[in-house]
C-alpha cells in the first residue's frame, strides 16, 4: 500500500506539475505576445519620432526661408524709403523750377505787353498823323488784336 500511495503521490505531483507547466507555458506565450506588441509599439514610436524630426527639419528650413524673405522685404522697404525721399526732393526742385518758370513767364508777358503797348502807341500816333480819327474801326481792330495776341501768349 505504501507503494501505491507513493505512486499515487508521484502521479498527483506529475499532474500538478503538468498543470503548472501548462500555466507557465500560457504565461510565457502571453508575455511573448506582450513583448511582440511592445516591440511593434517601439518601432511605431521610432517611426513617429523620425517623422517628427523630419517635420521639425522642414519647419526649421521654412523659418530660415521666412527670415531671408523678411530681410529681403526690409531691404526693399529701406530702398523704397530712400527712393521716396529722393522723389520728394526732386518734387521740391521741380516745384521751385515751375515757380521760377511761372515768374519768368509773367515777366515775359509784362514785357511783351509793354512792348505791344509802345508799338500800339507808335502805330496809333502814326494813324493820327495819317489823319485817321480816334473812333476809326481800323484803330479799334488793331487794339483788340493786340490785346488777344498778348492774352494768348
Amino acid at each position: 500500500m505504501e507503494a501505491s500511495k507513493l505512486l499515487w503521490a508521484a502521479t498527483y505531483w506529475v499532474i500538478e506539475r503538468n498543470h503548472e507547466k501548462e500555466k507557465m507555458k500560457k504565461e510565457m506565450e502571453r508575455k511573448e505576445e506582450e513583448i511582440k506588441k511592445l516591440g511593434e509599439k517601439v518601432r511605431e514610436d521610432e517611426k513617429e519620432k523620425e517623422r517628427k524630426e523630419e517635420e521639425i527639419k522642414k519647419l526649421g528650413e521654412k523659418v530660415r526661408e521666412n527670415e531671408k524673405e523678411k530681410e529681403r522685404k526690409e531691404e526693399e522697404i529701406k530702398k523704397l524709403g530712400e527712393k521716396l525721399i529722393e522723389d520728394e526732393k526732386e518734387k521740391e526742385r521741380m516745384k521751385e523750377t515751375l515757380v521760377g518758370l511761372g515768374e519768368e513767364k509773367r515777366e515775359a508777358i509784362r514785357q511783351l505787353f509793354a512792348a505791344s503797348l509802345r508799338a500800339s502807341a507808335i502805330i496809333g500816333d502814326s494813324m493820327v498823323q495819317a489823319g485817321l480819327p480816334e473812333n476809326s474801326w481800323l484803330r479799334g481792330y488793331f487794339w483788340s488784336t493786340t490785346f488777344v495776341t498778348v492774352m494768348l501768349v
